[in-house]
């Protein structure tokens, strides 16, 4: 039974720019151009008579991502994949657990620098500048996989898992301290990618685990915090 309705919410944003981009490695880039983002979102919580919260979120885009065709990838499973994120969550006085195609909290419990616009920033951007311009330059994969990353991802936030499937847990905060950890078994947004769950794939990272605690306090009109991360997983398959 729950003390109150279901809320709704629908949210979401567009961002366009014109830019010009120098690089000319290998084929290079077109430059000047347009580019746009947007998404929409959509969620929905619930507090239970025990005081529990539950709560579910989701995030479409609005446009198809650009996609490689060369034969030399074949990690194609999310090629114009147009749900960026899927998630659920519980949470009580024990604390929060998500679940779902959501960030690690190497990635969420991390504090960064302002940012100037949303579209065009350093740390997960909506808008990337830079490219790979040509298979044959690229090391790989077109999907942005970790450690294999498409074109030149100038971030500083640690992103190793994005938005694959995991399952979450943070810890109350306590006197400012909060503690999480996210653990990601495989490289996959859902059940059905046979071909991205194979047991020996070349220099992919598997059983990862994510570490992380921040430290978040108003003293009058200071803001204080700090932010610590740790990460650890599997390379099925090394190589050089």
């Amino acid at each position: 039974m729950a003390a109150e309705k279901i809320n709704l919410k629908l949210g979401g944003f567009f961002n366009a720019a014109a830019v010009g981009v120098s690089q000319s490695n290998n084929e290079g880039l077109k430059a000047p151009g347009f580019v746009t983002s947007g998404e929409i979102y959509a969620q929905g919580w619930t507090d239970l008579d025990d005081g529990i919260s539950v709560g579910f979120r989701t995030e479409f885009e609005l446009e198809r991502d650009n996609g490689y065709t060369e034969a030399f990838f074949s990690d194609t499973q999310y090629q114009d994949d147009l749900i960026d994120e899927v998630w659920a969550y519980i949470e009580g006085p024990f604390g929060r657990f998500e679940f779902g195609q959501q960030d690690g909290v190497a990635d969420q419990m991390m504090f960064y620098g302002p940012t100037v616009s949303q579209a065009i920033k350093v740390n997960n951007p909506d808008i990337f500048l830079l490219e790979c311009p040509t298979a044959s330059f690229c090391a790989g994969s077109p999907t942005g996989r970790p450690y294999t990353p498409n074109g030149l991802q100038l971030r500083t936030d640690m992103h190793v898992t994005e938005d694959y499937t995991k399952i979450i847990y943070y810890t109350p905060r306590i006197h400012g301290f909060q503690a999480g950890v996210s653990y990601t078994p495989e490289l996959v947004r859902n059940f059905s990618g046979f071909a991205t769950r194979q047991e020996n794939q070349r220099n992919q990272q598997s059983q990862i685990w994510e570490f992380g605690i921040n430290y978040a306090e108003r003293f009058g009109s200071l803001d204080l915090g700090f932010s610590a991360a740790y990460l650890t997983g599997t390379n099925e398959d090394p190589h050089a």
